[in-house]
């Protein structure tokens, strides 16, 4: 995750993650806190929106997005 403080670092190019881990931490949680009170799409069936992921979750990889090309060929 990068942060970055805009007003003074507008290309973000010092990421403060590193040197705030403890900031991090805490807009994380915060994050996670406000994420729980949403509810859940009514579409998508639970499926993927194959744009990387979620925030505080281990990023999979492009192994783990489906080929939707072979998919439609089925």
């Amino acid at each position: 995750m990068l942060a970055a403080f805009l007003a003074t670092d507008p290309g973000e190019t010092k990421d403060l993650a590193a040197t705030q881990p403890g900031k991090m931490q805490e807009l994380q949680t915060q994050w996670n806190a406000w994420n729980a009170t949403l509810v859940q799409p009514l579409w998508g069936g639970g499926k993927s929106d194959f744009d990387g992921a979620e925030p505080g979750t281990p990023d999979r990889g492009p192994a783990a997005k489906p080929n939707l090309r072979k998919a439609r060929l089925k």
